[in-house]
């Protein structure tokens, strides 16, 4: 029986743990079923993995999770994969292959690069779906309609990326494949910038004198904006660090942004709402809604279109004609 090893339980390796017990319920994943395992440094956390029926087994020891494992899924904050690497390296079997689920790809596909030997498998991945809660909200769910970025390494054989395709469409989410570049600045953007701005209001705020009675007045808009400031801080810390320079460039725009809205608002007449400067603040709050709501029309309809083709996918003829490889076929080495 095929072995896939987990190393982070927290949201989203305890989700993937449960997508993939889920789907081993299925008729396909009964007749394909594999060894699941579980690891988290923390002994706490691993625990309560356990109690939760995360994995079927969690291991209490690094080298027995992954050893012999036909893939390693690493879900730990961004700085900590390149330790999981280094631990890895001399223990991981030949042929196997190693994913991960971190926000930033650059950089972790350079550590994988360095420190993996030539016959390991790596694939990038990063699941665009996610939460401020930590392992208590994982759930089977967390994926399903989700893209889910692949960025493969130089060394990843074919048959190691269609693997990892297979078990992106086991938690119930689209493949995207992505140029770590072009993710990287992405998601600095719509992923990094949300958090980080969320948090920058919280603290400019809630560090004013005012803020004992401004806090009373703050309600559903202060809320829904500074929720994400909930989020893990050491896993904020470490994506931004990962991911500085595209995270610079769209501070910059953001900054340069509100200057432009700050002497708007500045030079506009209050008594005058038909002035330039009122009226290119109206423009400003038309373009966004409207840009907004073209966004979410278009996402709408390509999840529908998504829900379609997981619900005609039959992931046992897949397997069966080998298309995804199968997690109980070692990739060839290069």
């Amino acid at each position: 029986m095929a072995r896939v090893s987990i190393v982070g339980l927290g949201l989203i390796g305890g989700s993937i743990g449960l997508a993939l017990r889920q789907w081993m319920t299925t008729p396909d994943g009964r007749k394909n079923s594999f060894e699941l395992i579980g690891y988290d440094k923390d002994g706490e956390k691993a625990n309560m993995a356990a109690r939760m029926g995360v994995v079927a087994t969690v291991s209490r020891d690094f080298g027995g999770a992954v050893r012999n494992a036909d893939m390693v899924i690493i879900c730990t904050p961004a700085l900590a994969v390149r330790e999981v690497l280094t631990a890895l390296a001399p223990v991981v079997s030949s042929g196997a292959v190693v994913t991960d689920t971190t926000s930033t790809k650059q950089q972790v596909l350079q550590w994988a690069d360095e420190l993996l030997p030539n016959n390991i498998h790596f694939v990038g991945g990063h699941p665009m779906a996610g939460g401020t809660g930590g392992l208590g909200d994982a759930r089977n769910n967390l994926f399903t309609g989700a893209t889910y970025a692949i960025c493969p390494s130089m060394r990843a054989s074919e048959t190691a990326i269609e693997q990892v395709i297979m078990l992106v469409r086991m938690v119930g989410a689209s493949p995207l494949f992505i140029d770590p570049l072009e993710h990287d600045a992405a998601v600095a953007a719509v992923s990094h910038m949300p958090f980080t701005l969320a948090a920058t209001l919280a603290k400019v705020t809630m560090d004013s004198d005012g803020w004992s009675e401004m806090g009373k007045l703050a309600a559903t808009a202060y809320r829904e904006m500074t929720r994400l400031a909930e989020g893990d801080p050491i896993m904020h810390r470490d994506i931004l660090l990962s991911n500085k320079q595209a995270v610079v460039s769209w501070l910059d725009r953001y900054v340069a942004l509100l200057f432009d809205m700050r002497e708007l608002i500045k030079s506009a007449d209050p008594n005058n709402p038909n002035s330039e400067a009122a009226k290119r603040i109206e423009q400003f709050f038309t373009a966004a809604r409207d840009e907004r709501e073209k966004w979410l029309n278009e996402r709408s309809g390509g999840n529908r279109a998504l829900e379609s083709e997981l619900q005609n996918i039959n992931m046992g003829n897949v397997l069966s004609r080998g298309i995804l490889g199968g997690f109980g076929r070692k990739p060839q080495g290069k």
